[in-house]
C-alpha cells in the first residue's frame, strides 16, 4: 500500500517489462529474470484488484495533501505494479492479513538512484511529507535474495489504533527499482513471509 514515488515518463512502464505471470501458485517475470513459489492457499489478486487497492494506499498516505498528492499521482505513469499476493481472501474475518507486494519503478529520469539504498532515501523523503506516523526501527541495511543484493529499510506505521509493520527490499535491476514489500503485524506473520521471499530464484546477478 506504500508503493508510489518519483517522476513521470511519456511511455508507461508496463509497455516495456509487462507484468509477469502465474503458473498456480508460482510467479514468473521473465523481464527482470525471477520467479516466486507462494502457499497453495494463499489469494493471488488480479491487476484490477492490485491496482484498487495501491490507489486506496496512495489515499491513506497522502491524507489532505495535495502536494503529496500530485507527486504519487505522478508516479504512476513510472510504476508497474507486478503481483500482490495475501495470506487469506481479501475481507477475510482476520485481524491483519498479511502481503507480499511487488512493484518496479522505471529510473530513466532519475539516474542519480544508483542502488536500492538510494531509492530508500526518497522514500523516507516522502514518508516525511504524510500526516502518518511513520518510524524506522533500523537504518537501511542489505541482504541477498538468491545471492542478490537487496537493500532493506523497515517501516512502522499508525492504522486504526495499531501498527502494521513493513520490510521495503529494493534492488536496481535493469534500470528499474524493483521494490518487495512485506506487511504484517507480528513476528510470526513476518517469519512466515521471509519463508516466502526465500523461495525466489534469479536467472541472473545483479
Amino acid at each position: 500500500m506504500l508503493s508510489l514515488f518519483l517522476a513521470a515518463c511519456s511511455k508507461p512502464a508496463s509497455e516495456e517489462i509487462g507484468f509477469g505471470h502465474f503458473e498456480g501458485n508460482r510467479y514468473f517475470n521473465e523481464y527482470f529474470g525471477f520467479q516466486i513459489n507462494f502457499p497453495k492457499a494463499w489469494s493471488i489478486q488480479d491487476q484490477q484488484a492490485f491496482d484498487s487497492l495501491n490507489e486506496l494506499g496512495d489515499d491513506l498516505l497522502a491524507g489532505e495533501n495535495e502536494n503529496l498528492k500530485a507527486v504519487i499521482r505522478a508516479s504512476e505513469a513510472t510504476s508497474v505494479n507486478l503481483f500482490a499476493v495475501f495470506k487469506f481472501m481479501p475481507g477475510a474475518p482476520v485481524d491483519f492479513n498479511p502481503s507480499i507486494l511487488c512493484v518496479a519503478e522505471n529510473l530513466e529520469l532519475t539516474p542519480g538512484i544508483k542502488r536500492g539504498s538510494d531509492y530508500l532515501f526518497h522514500v523516507k523523503q516522502l514518508m516525511s511529507l504524510s500526516s502518518m506516523e511513520v518510524n524506522y526501527p533500523k537504518e537501511i541495511y542489505t541482504e541477498n535474495l538468491d545471492n542478490n543484493a537487496f537493500d532493506v529499510l523497515e517501516i512502522e506505521t499508525g492504522f486504526g489504533g495499531y501498527k502494521v509493520k513493513q520490510l521495503y527490499y529494493v534492488s536496481i535491476v535493469k534500470g528499474y527499482a524493483l521494490g518487495i514489500i512485506l506487511s504484517y503485524t507480528t513476528e510470526a506473520e513476518k517469519s512466515e513471509l521471509l519463508d516466502v521471499i526465500k523461495t525466489m530464484e534469479f536467472s541472473h546477478r545483479n
